[in-house]
């Protein structure tokens, strides 16, 4: 078979979905999920300088975060 037009060409390209949620919607989550991953590690911080080991410290800074959604 040959290529005779353009968009046969990109025919193995994957169609770009935002999920329904737009630039902003994505953009919001992005954002959500920067301000999660801080809020995790200022928990592993505090649960660090409380004395917790650090698979401890980062196991319960994770519960609480997912716990928190």
């Amino acid at each position: 078979m040959s290529t005779k037009t353009y968009d046969q060409a990109l025919d193995f390209m994957p169609t770009a979905t935002t999920g329904g949620r737009g630039p902003l919607g994505t953009a919001r989550q992005f954002f959500s999920a920067i301000t999660e991953g801080f809020e995790a590690q200022a928990r592993y911080q505090r649960n660090l300088s409380r004395g917790m080991g650090a698979s401890e410290a980062a196991g319960k800074a994770f519960d609480e975060t997912s716990a928190k959604r």
